[in-house]
This record gives C-alpha cells, sequence and structure tokens, in this order.
C-alpha cells in the first residue's frame, strides 16, 4: 500500500505540472482512458484510471453543460479552444461501510480571463489542476486497496483564457 500511495502522490505532483498545452480538459477525461500508457490531458487521464481500475466514467461536454445550466463554468472556459468538461468517476464495492463524494478544481490554465492575472502570478496556474489531480489519485489508491468505501469523485476541468468570447466581469451568468 505505501506503493500505492507513492505512485499516486508521483502521479498528481506531475500531473499538476504537466505541459499546458498537453493537459486540457478533454485531456485529464480522456488520458484516464489511456492511464495505462502514461499520456494524455485531464479527461483522458480520467478515463484511463477508471478502465484500469474498473470504475464507473460519465463525462459532460460543453452541450451537456449547457442544458444542465451549468453557465458559470461553461462561461470559465468559452474563450478557450479546449472546450470544458465535467468528469465524474466512481469507486462502488459491494459491502461499502460509508460514501464519499470528492470534487476537484481542475482549472488546466487560469490566465484570469478579461481580467488578466499579473505575470508573476501566471507562471503558478499551471498547478491550478492540483485539486483535480489529488481526487484523480485519491480515488485510484482506494480502488486498488479495495477499501469498503464507495467513492464518487466529480472534477471540473477547464481552462480560462483570453479571447473574444471570455466572459466579462460584470457578466450575469
Amino acid at each position: 500500500s505505501v506503493s500505492f500511495a507513492y505512485t499516486n502522490c508521483a502521479m498528481c505532483h506531475n500531473d499538476s505540472y504537466y505541459p499546458l498545452d498537453k493537459l486540457t480538459p478533454k485531456e485529464i477525461s480522456d488520458k484516464l482512458h489511456s492511464y495505462k500508457n502514461g499520456y494524455g490531458t485531464m479527461a483522458r487521464i480520467a478515463k484511463g484510471l477508471a478502465k484500469a481500475n474498473n470504475l464507473e466514467f460519465s463525462s459532460l461536454n460543453m452541450k451537456q453543460l449547457i442544458k444542465e445550466g451549468m453557465s458559470a463554468f461553461v462561461a470559465v472556459g468559452r474563450a478557450s479552444v479546449n472546450p470544458p468538461m465535467l468528469v465524474k468517476i466512481a469507486y462502488r464495492p459491494k459491502k461499502a461501510k460509508k460514501k464519499i463524494l470528492l470534487i476537484g478544481k481542475g482549472l488546466t490554465y487560469d490566465s484570469g480571463g478579461l481580467s488578466l492575472k499579473p505575470s508573476d502570478f501566471m507562471v503558478n496556474m499551471k498547478s491550478d489542476k492540483s485539486g483535480a489531480s489529488a481526487v484523480l489519485g485519491i480515488i485510484d489508491i482506494i480502488s486498488k486497496l479495495k477499501l469498503p468505501v464507495e467513492v464518487h469523485a466529480v472534477i471540473g476541468a477547464v481552462e480560462n483564457m483570453i479571447g473574444g468570447d471570455a466572459y466579462k466581469p460584470d457578466d450575469i451568468l
């Protein structure tokens, strides 16, 4: 179990510093699909992790997010060429003693949008997805250890960029 914990801490750390052009919201969902191969993005990571551990996986794309009324979440990713995704992974052991919900912030990059951040602060914005990375590491460890705890992990994967379609600070979302 120590090796599982070490491996997953390394995964969380590596994903937090993954090259920004390679770790987009869709990639996080899809990387989980190719988890064993060690490449992909936030949604890909989640999908690959789910597949590798026989976990339930679902995700909402831009059209589905709009239909669900998630306008604030959609607005954050509106100016990015990488659309936002909401990812859910579930581990459901047969005799679960407890249920846990984990929510991870997967802001793959945060430029500040039209309220541009000072350049000193942008350097660390690639770590704004650390919450999502931690959630993925936790559900991975729990499922590998086959703990008697039902876990639902939800990740909001989005990229906040500057562009003509960026939301404005006074927009009503």
